[in-house]
């Protein structure tokens, strides 16, 4: 799996049409990566937006997003937005390919939406190593137009993206 830049990576949406094949693959990938139970990765796996590949075809990251109601922003309905990236596979910008190309994807659903229709995504950073850096303490993340909106009760920061036109 020697990768040495994104284009040794393969992007695949699997939104709403994940096959039962791919969805145990993932959840094998996060059990073998320590970062949920089986039974989370199984929940999880109903979630699944954007799969990566190496060049062995094998799983090296995964995007996830679920609509909700979210408290904080006014009950207002948001994508909850969550990605991880196997260590082994942390290329220069691939964290950020991966996470605009899913909110490009997370906003045109969300255009055609009738009902219940999501004004943005929000993340929870899990990852300590995300909140270390002055890059990412500023309260706009600009490479994604994110913003700081405050912390969890477990002290994790808490961003925001508002889809174009979004009322709040």
């Amino acid at each position: 799996m020697a990768l040495k830049s994104i284009a040794d990576i393969k992007l695949e949406n699997v939104w709403g049409k994940v096959s039962p094949e791919t969805k145990q693959e993932a959840i094998k990938f996060w059990v073998d990566e320590k970062v949920l139970s089986e039974e989370a990765a199984e929940q999880r796996a109903d979630e699944l937006l954007f799969i990566a590949r190496d060049t062995d075809n094998k799983i090296i990251a995964v995007s996830t997003a679920i609509k909700m109601r979210v408290k904080l922003l006014n009950d207002n309905l948001l994508y909850q937005y969550r990605c991880f990236i196997s260590p082994k596979a942390r290329v220069v910008g691939f964290d950020v390919h991966l996470t605009k190309l899913s909110l490009q994807f997370l906003e045109e659903v969300a255009k055609s939406e009738e009902v219940q229709k999501p004004i943005g995504v929000f993340v929870v950073v899990i990852n300590p190593k995300l909140n270390t850096n002055k890059i990412n303490n500023q309260a706009v993340w600009r490479a994604y137009k994110m913003y700081f909106i405050g912390f969890n009760t477990k002290g994790q920061p808490i961003r925001v993206y508002y889809f174009k036109g979004a009322k709040i």
